[in-house]
């Protein structure tokens, strides 16, 4: 996210506590805390970071059982993402409720990242005791490639077909128009006004007035303070 410009990143938009009055966000977010921080791939991406950091100059005057602090969570969540990210966790699916978070996100990962002690073992072995999480919210709002986005009616929009039905059925209705609707033939393509809609909808409609863009939004970073510092030797 730290390779972004300015202008395609938002980090103003998502809050973590808003995600978590999600049921959903809020059980990704129990599993990722309590599991996936520390799986083997979690475990494999630490010595990644860490060894990253050693790269571009942190612990890099201390010598062999002296530590160092590792991972900075007061950063900007683009930084952390780099520097400290070690497991993810998808959330969200196209038949979950059509509720706020379905609207703002949809589908998106909450992302864990990890702080502690670093220290250089012998052999070139490294100690990393964590004690602190931090854990943040990644979508990218974008509308790239040929994604249906259901059928919308005067009341609502109608989920009663998915997956490989889709888009034969959105291909049943017009698409959405732009443009006033012609008096001679309103009502006559489709009496029931269904409309399919899709991201070629929405292209449509910025290339015509000239706005909105693709960008990714990051939210806060919600600090975990374990009970329990854990850790890990890394080959």
């Amino acid at each position: 996210m730290d390779m972004l410009p300015a202008s395609l990143l938002d980090g103003g938009i998502l809050t973590m506590d808003w995600a978590l009055s999600f049921t959903r966000v809020l059980m990704a977010y129990n599993t990722l805390i309590a599991e996936k921080w520390r799986n083997p791939a979690a475990i494999g991406q630490m010595g990644v970071r860490v060894r990253a950091s050693i790269a571009a100059g942190a612990g890099g005057q201390v010598k062999p059982g002296k530590s160092w602090r590792f991972g900075n969570l007061a950063a900007p969540a683009a930084i952390v993402d780099r520097t400290s990210q070690v497991n993810f966790i998808v959330v969200g699916d196209v038949r979950d409720p059509l509720d706020d978070f379905y609207g703002a996100v949809g589908k998106g990962t909450l992302n864990v990242a990890v702080a502690g002690a670093a220290t250089k073992l012998p052999g070139g072995k490294l100690r990393l005791v964590v004690d602190t999480l931090g854990v943040y919210l990644h979508d990218t709002y974008d509308f790239i490639g040929q994604q249906p986005l259901g059928v919308w009616t005067e009341k609502g929009i109608d989920r009663s077909m998915w997956d490989e039905l889709i888009n034969y059925y959105i291909s049943r209705y017009p698409p959405i128009a732009i443009e006033p609707p012609d008096p001679r033939t309103a009502g006559k393509v489709d009496p029931d006004k269904r409309y399919s809609v899709s991201n070629a909808d929405f292209n449509r409609y910025r290339e015509k007035f000239s706005v909105g863009g693709d960008f990714v939004n990051a939210s806060d970073i919600k600090i975990v303070r374990l009970p329990s510092p854990q850790t890990f030797e890394l080959a």
